[in-house]
């Protein structure tokens, strides 16, 4: 039977002001491939409200393998409202970018026996168990610590990339985590 233990729940990210969405994007994806993630896009929703703004909602489940017995996933929500494309004078050099209101949800889980091989019979499923408790305890502790270290690394990372735009223009955007 597959075990889905939770190891990171609900870690939010929250974020208005000037953004690029796109570099954003780009960030996320490039970071999962780095990794070694494989990418697992669920559902990607844009809506264009009447006042000409634009919501988004986008959501991802990449997954690691460490093992044939165990492997991290991560799902990522982003929630983008009020997001408009606006102009902004840098150094005297007009910037096309973004501006709305963010937020972003993390979790990380770690699956074992993702496979379903030790569920065949009783006796498979009880082995499974014991080995779960006292024999794999170990690694099953260092692929948790694995994946809290990588939600908590993608987590920094879109952060400082939105903590960039905190000072590039008139706008003052907020984060909170």
């Amino acid at each position: 039977m597959v075990e889905k233990y939770i190891v990171v729940d609900q870690l939010k990210t929250e974020y208005e002001g000037l953004l690029d969405i796109n570099g954003l994007f780009n960030l996320i994806d490039s970071w999962f491939f780095e990794k070694g993630y494989d990418k697992n896009e669920k559902k990607n929703q844009e809506i264009i409200l009447d006042d000409g703004s634009r919501s988004m909602y986008f959501e991802m489940r990449p997954w690691k393998k460490h093992t044939e017995y165990a492997k991290n996933t991560m799902k990522v929500q982003v929630y983008v409202t009020k997001l408009k494309d606006v102009d902004v004078e840098q150094n005297g050099i007009k910037i096309k970018t973004n501006q709305g209101h963010l937020l972003i949800i993390i979790n990380g889980y770690l699956q074992t026996d993702w496979q379903a091989r030790w569920n065949d019979k009783p006796f498979l499923y009880f082995m499974n168990i014991m080995m779960d408790k006292y024999i794999f305890s170990y690694y099953t502790a260092k692929f948790r610590s694995n994946c809290m270290a990588d939600v908590n690394d993608v987590h920094t990372k879109i952060k400082n990339f939105l903590n960039m735009y905190k000072y590039s223009g008139e706008f003052m955007p907020q984060w909170t985590a």
